[in-house]
């Protein structure tokens, strides 16, 4: 390899905000090149790397590995570019981590396309798994197995680079000690999800006027029996819900599995909780019978904690509660008739 060229793709960590402004707005070969992939990545991921890389997203998402793999790719892709453009031809190429694709591409080994689909489907890995934290130690791989083993931490071994360099890896990050992200799934089995907030400065003042000299709980009393909420729960089941407002109901469950700003939609236990929960809020407002506003009123509550919001939408300052407000005012409101 003497008087020989390599070039060196590093991974994750070495991008930071406005690496490629300079370049995108001065050199037309490196802007190509990152367009290039931006129109075969946009459609697979829901956001742009020019938007991103360019400025015109501000959003600070590159500390996320989900945006920072494809950004890095880009990037190297464009120097890359830019170099054999000017006649150098590397006789190798070394690529770690995220580097892996763009020194692949580089070497001819991969073409673009299914490189950028590649890496759309590593981004769609790493948002699946839970978040983690990772160190890296210097020492033997059964020293540090034996310490792990002893201290009970958690830890486990996730990669042994050499015989005295090896990687620590937990599932359970530092900021979230004690708990874990709860999946989809298991969010779906929650009726509703209220944001309470904090009290009014006058309310506030009332709670320590109340707990000054004895707390509630002490006094606590039951307000109603077992059979009384069975009974509550038989009205309730008992509410008119017309199928004009079924039909409501279903189709707003059905927008959010066909948005753009949504990667996964709500679920069929969404739409029953909707109609118990608005069935709920009639009986509790004195009617037996269930109008759109009661449904209305309750879809974020039910439906945003249930969906994921695709990272394009994300990007650009979106929750869940925002897109469901979007689906309400995209659905059409049925009109009013007499029940039958």
């Amino acid at each position: 390899m003497k008087d020989k060229i390599a070039l060196v793709f590093s991974g994750i960590g070495t991008q930071w905000h406005g690496m490629a402004e300079a370049m995108l707005a001065n050199d037309a070969v490196f802007r190509a090149a990152v367009a290039e992939l931006d129109g075969l990545l946009t459609p697979l991921q829901d956001w742009s790397l020019l938007d991103l890389l360019s400025g015109r997203s501000t959003h600070a998402a590159l500390d996320r590995p989900e945006i920072a793999h494809p950004c890095i790719f880009a990037v190297q892709h464009g120097l890359s570019a830019c170099l054999q453009q000017q006649g150098l031809r590397p006789a190798a190429v070394i690529g770690h981590s995220a580097g892996e694709v763009a020194a692949a591409v580089c070497a001819g080994v991969l073409n673009l396309p299914d490189a950028a689909r590649l890496v759309a489907a590593q981004c769609e890995l790493i948002r699946a798994v839970q978040p983690g934290a990772m160190m890296h130690v210097a020492l033997d791989p059964q020293a540090v197995v034996a310490r792990i083993a002893a201290a009970d931490s958690g830890l486990e071994l996730a990669a042994v680079n050499s015989h005295l360099a090896v990687v620590v890896a937990t599932q359970n990050p530092v900021e979230y000690e004690g708990t874990f992200p709860l999946p989809e799934a298991q969010l779906d089995r929650f009726l509703l999800r209220i944001r309470l907030g904090y009290p009014s400065f006058d309310d506030e003042i009332e709670i320590i006027d109340r707990q000054q000299f004895v707390h509630p709980i002490d006094s606590l009393q039951p307000v109603a029996s077992p059979q009384d909420l069975l009974a509550i729960q038989r009205t309730t089941r008992s509410i008119y819900v017309d199928v004009l407002i079924k039909h409501y109901i279903v189709n707003l469950v059905a927008a959010t599995r066909n948005h753009p700003d949504i990667a996964l939609g709500a679920s069929p236990r969404a739409t029953l909780s909707l109609v118990r929960t608005a069935q709920t809020m009639a009986l509790l407002r004195g009617r037996d019978y269930v109008i759109p506003d009661d449904v209305k009123e309750l879809a974020r509550p039910v439906m945003a904690h249930r969906i994921i919001v695709a990272p394009g939408a994300r990007m650009r300052g979106l929750d869940g509660d925002q897109v469901v407000g979007e689906v309400l005012e995209r659905v059409t409101v049925p009109g009013v008739r007499a029940r039958g």
